[in-house]
């Protein structure tokens, strides 16, 4: 071939370049125009240890990020690629499940996948590695060693059964029931148990290891180590876990051949995530038993409406107690109405004479559950004049007051005590509601000579023994175990409760009454003070808390709410969110409210919404709620996750986005 220029030979031609190993790397940065792998060249060095699992250490933008390999392959070298800078853990920490499941979790939740894998998968922790790997070992079906099953009779159906099933569960020794159903599901499957607190994952850890053993009931939660944390996360993805019982987190473990898991009372708030996507361990185990075929139990005392709405839509099956079950095992409860309190005229108080004696009676003979539903001394004070709720000057949270008298912010603890009416200008204060502390100080008065003793999340007894104070003041959660039960049980202000204007209210009061309630010894008494809805009492007295689920789901299903449609919130600087609000085809406007005044969970009252958009400052942040049939709801989570990655790739002001946010919900 001849040269184009006289002189000049052409380079030879290089048809054939060294092939180059790419490893694909979702990098954990929350940026959602990054949501997605990004290609970096393995190095030959780290070649063997660069594996589809792994976690990696790379640059991006300058920066050293964390990164999960999400595959690999060899391509013909055409680019230049930055090149993996090291490998953190050799041993794959991601499978393929996992990684699906954290996709699924992001686009229903507006989130980034790396957001939630970082839920997902514990810190690494060298050493736990290293033990791992050097202990491994096979983890065969346990055999049970003890186990009664005569509860299996009192179900119309079967709690072992594969499928997915809604279970309320008889309240007598509850956790003996929950501990034999795990016990002959695992000797089928491994199985995940979920509860929220630690006591309740340590108790039934405890009653299945009286079952199976201990050598196949491991457990994990956020007070556990990290080396602990990561330890079971191997040991699960080895197939060395049988038996796992956890709190929120134990939810996403990558148990090997999962079989089923169990969601224990999917209506405590403390199952849900406080940061991005917010989904709660029942939404993970709802798209798990989806995602991988594996069963799904969600067993409560009371029925969540997200729980209710899975049996509506024949998602999944009811499972509830026989009549005669419920009259063997239940307390006889019964509700102080508006006769009761006009016989009793005014000593028809916080805690009427009838209660007291039934109290002084009860106690007689054993211990006494009395359930308030807030801790402290006075913990919302109003104006004695107007009676308008007492608010902080500084940061407008509500008072309260301690004690030994001090008035104080609840929000900043800001010393309140020379308070002032902005409505009134009366410096006088009166006790809106009750707490925990002087209830016991007015039942101290009431009944003198009976030991008393306080349990609340401030000062909590978990175990209360026989020859401990025969009457105890708890709050919802707090309420100590005693083996056999208690004689006897006062729920006292339950409209505190269930009269909060909040959608979940009747639902969270059903909940706590219930756990009060399953506390009692069978079919001994209980009486419940200050409830104001005559559905909620009956749901009480007949223990049918199926009824009160389906009654707040069809309300929902009339206005036009979750679970029935999609709502996402979304907060920013106004002209931002009504752009976004603007560009939307498929959703319709809800309502707006300046972002200080937006609910939270902290909030004590409602905000009321604008159902027009509203003009705005331009620097004001608000709050604005957008709603879509569920038929709908993919068309507006994708056009929303559009808006996200343009406004991420643009460096836009950040709009959060939530979906069903749980405080409304």
């Amino acid at each position: 071939m001849e040269s184009y220029l006289p002189g000049f030979e052409p380079p030879p031609r290089e048809d054939f370049r060294d092939p180059l190993t790419v490893a694909h790397v979702l990098v954990d940065v929350d940026l959602a125009h990054l949501d997605h792998p990004l290609d970096y060249a393995v190095p030959p060095e780290l070649d063997s240890a660069v594996t589809v699992g792994c976690t990696v250490r790379v640059a991006l933008a300058g920066t050293r990020q964390r990164g999960w390999v999400v595959g690999r392959e060899t391509v013909p070298q055409h680019r230049a690629l930055s090149p993996i800078q090291s490998v953190v853990s050799r041993t794959p920490v991601l499978n393929e499940s996992t990684l699906t499941l954290a996709r699924y979790i992001a686009h229903k939740h507006l989130a980034t996948t790396s957001q939630v894998l970082s839920l997902a998968i514990p810190a690494r922790h060298a050493r736990s590695e290293k033990n791992v790997l050097a202990a491994h070992r096979d983890c065969a079906a346990p055999s049970p060693i003890s186990m009664d099953t005569e509860f299996l009779s009192w179900y119309e159906g079967d709690p072992t059964a594969p499928g997915r099933i809604v279970w309320q569960v008889v309240p007598h020794d509850w956790i003996r029931q929950l501990a034999t159903v795990v016990a002959i599901r695992s000797a089928r499957a491994p199985v995940i148990v979920v509860a929220a607190t630690r006591e309740q994952v340590d108790r039934i850890a405890a009653q299945i290891a009286l079952i199976v053993g201990t050598d196949c009931v491991e457990t994990v939660g956020s007070d556990d180590s990290a080396a602990h944390r990561f330890a079971v996360h191997l040991r699960a993805l080895a197939g060395e876990l049988t038996i796992l019982v956890g709190t929120r987190s134990a939810v996403w473990t990558p148990v090997k051949d999962l079989g089923a898991i169990i969601v224990w009372d999917d209506g405590d708030d403390r199952l849900t995530e406080e940061r991005s996507p917010r989904a709660s361990a029942l939404d993970v185990a709802i798209a798990r038993a989806h995602l991988e075929g594996v069963d799904l139990l969600s067993a409560s005392l009371a029925r969540s409406v997200k729980s209710h709405m899975l049996v509506n839509s024949s998602w999944a099956v009811p499972l509830t107690p026989l009549r005669h079950a419920l009259r063997e095992h239940a307390p006889r409860v019964r509700v102080l109405d508006d006769f009761d309190a006009a016989r009793e005229g005014p000593s028809a108080g916080n805690i009427p004479t009838s209660v007291q004696r039934f109290i002084r009676e009860s106690a007689q003979s054993g211990h006494v559950l009395i359930q308030v539903p807030r801790r402290g001394y006075v913990p919302v004070i109003a104006c004695a004049q107007c009676h308008r709720t007492a608010r902080c000057q500084r940061c407008h949270g509500p008072l309260a007051m301690r004690g030994d008298r001090q008035i104080v912010c609840q929000w900043c603890q800001w010393d309140a005590s020379a308070f002032t009416c902005p409505h009134c200008a009366a410096h006088a204060v009166r006790a809106r509601q009750i707490g925990s502390e002087r209830t016991a100080e007015e039942l101290a008065r009431a009944l003198p000579g009976l030991p008393l003793v306080v349990s609340s999340a401030d000062h909590r007894i978990d175990t209360l023994r026989p020859t401990d104070s025969r009457i105890v003041v708890a709050t919802p959660g707090a309420e100590p175990t005693l083996d056999g039960g208690y004689e006897a049980a006062v729920i006292l202000d339950a409209d505190t409760t269930a009269a909060r204007p909040e959608l979940w209210a009747y639902e969270e009061a059903m909940r706590r009454w219930f756990g009060a309630l399953s506390r009692v010894a069978p079919a001994h008494p209980a009486i419940v003070v200050g409830l104001s809805d005559p559905t909620l009492g009956q749901a009480l007295v007949r223990w049918d808390p199926v009824r009160v689920a389906a009654d707040q789901l069809a309300e929902r299903r009339s206005v036009g709410f979750f679970p029935f449609t999609t709502i996402v919130a979304l907060d920013g600087p106004a002209p931002d969110v009504h752009a976004i609000v603007a560009s939307l085809s498929d959703a319709e406007l809800l309502g707006t409210v300046p972002i200080e005044q937006a609910p939270t969970r902290r909030a004590a009252d409602s905000a009321q919404l604008s159902l027009a958009m509203p003009e705005h400052e331009p620097d004001q942040h608000i709050r604005t709620l957008v709603r879509t049939p569920i038929s709908h709801t993919n068309t507006l989570l994708d056009q929303l996750t559009q808006v996200r990655q343009h406004r991420s790739a643009h460096k836009l002001a950040p709009v959060r986005m939530e979906v069903n946010p749980p405080e409304l919900f």
